[in-house]
């Protein structure tokens, strides 16, 4: 009774997993392999994900045809990133790459943008900094856009930044986690435990430990990020490119009572040490009444991507256009 019992909770939880969820939504149709990044999207390619028109053009970024070559004149952005620059469940024109050059184009009508969106659905920093090499700076880019999300330092998760907790050693743990729904239930539930409300205080009882295993694998996982930032943002200026990191917070950052906003505040700290600009959405993320995310916790919907967007177009302003540069 007990297997038929827990058999028909893994079916149910199976029908209604995020994980499965995303997982089918992004065993993307237009990938190809790539001899150094994994995969990269098929150029030319087009169809629809998750009932969205989904266009790749020539050189195998989403979005309208752009040549190589820059343009004499042109202020050309180049939006490196992950599923959430690609565009999860919103079509092209809706998200903050097209938005930015709406935004741009509408500020400055004396001056021509083009802003090209070369997120790649299930990209990390490492894919990241090779496409930069590989391909971005060809487009001879005048800023270069890097998108973060909370799981982009090597080796972590979501919840890893966001709730850290105690480790649980459950012999076969990463195969029940890959092949059970339940399983992955049960961790989702104990990786949110206390974000909201402190029970009895065993929240912040499973605090993890400053100097245990997990807290380890974290900040290696922080230098080998930073390791690589510092390398685009080098290679930016050896191309005479200005560089921005755009961080993307994840909806639970804002259910959590202590609203600490680590990673932001890591990043700003890196950012200013070592003169990256950055951008955090996540103050004007919660001003909302309701954060604006569309299919699950990491996608920003349309309106998160304007507000995005309108930040980069200020920075711009600020900082490339008026005037001298900084």
């Amino acid at each position: 009774m007990l297997l038929v019992l827990l058999t028909m909770l893994e079916l149910v939880k199976r029908r209604f997993d995020p994980y499965l969820s995303r997982e089918r939504g992004m065993q993307n149709p237009f990938w190809q392999k790539h001899p150094s990044r994994g995969h990269s999207l098929k150029p030319g390619d087009y169809g629809s994900i998750w009932g969205v028109p989904f266009h790749i053009n020539r050189l195998g970024f989403r979005g309208p045809e752009v040549s190589r070559e820059k343009p004499r004149g042109v202020f050309r952005v180049l939006c490196l990133g992950d599923s959430i620059t690609m565009g999860a469940a919103l079509p092209e024109e809706a998200l903050y790459p097209a938005d930015l050059q709406k935004i741009l184009s509408a500020r400055y009508p004396s001056k021509i943008f083009e802003v090209v969106n070369a997120g790649v659905s299930g990209y990390m920093i490492e894919q990241e900094l090779l496409q930069l090499k590989e391909d971005g700076l060809k487009l001879s880019p005048d800023l270069v856009v890097l998108q973060y999300t909370l799981y982009d330092p090597p080796g972590t998760s979501f919840y890893d930044h966001i709730n850290p907790r105690r480790e649980l050693a459950i012999p076969g743990k990463q195969f029940l986690l890959a092949h059970l729904a339940l399983a992955r239930y049960v961790e989702e539930k104990y990786n949110r435990f206390g974000l909201r409300r402190n029970v009895l205080g065993w929240g912040d009882l499973l605090a993890m430990p400053k100097h245990s295993e997990a807290a380890l694998r974290i900040e290696r996982g922080w230098q080998e990020y930073f390791a690589r930032l510092s390398q685009m943002a080098e290679l930016c200026r050896e191309n005479n490119a200005a560089f921005l990191v755009l961080i993307v917070p994840h909806r639970a950052q804002f259910e959590d009572r202590r609203r600490e906003f680590g990673p932001q505040k890591k990043l700003a700290a890196f950012g200013k040490e070592h003169h990256i600009g950055i951008i955090d959405p996540a103050p004007a993320f919660a001003a909302l009444k309701k954060p604006p995310y569309v299919v699950d916790p990491v996608h920003p919907n349309m309106e998160g991507h304007e507000i995005m967007a309108e930040m980069i177009g200020d920075w711009v302003g600020q900082n490339l256009l008026a005037g001298q540069p900084q």
